[in-house]
């Protein structure tokens, strides 16, 4: 993936603002496609057969959390 110019110029000030630290272009460029795929990582849409599987060990644990209430 490429970053344009203004994107590391963009991610430079964001974190010297956030963090009080100036960033050359390098460290900068790096930082930021880190930050990229850590993103791409964590943020992705679950499948119907993952919200399934969910939805069917919530409804089992919910079940068993209420016999445990009950006794």
């Amino acid at each position: 993936m490429e970053l344009s110019t203004s994107e590391i110029r963009q991610f430079k000030q964001l974190y010297r603002t956030k963090f009080g630290i100036e960033l050359d272009n390098k460290t900068a460029k790096y930082k930021l496609l880190k930050l990229i795929r850590q993103m791409y990582v964590i943020y992705q849409p679950i499948t119907d057969e993952q919200l399934e599987a969910y939805k069917a060990k919530n409804e089992n644990e919910d079940i068993s959390d209420e016999t445990v209430k009950s006794e």
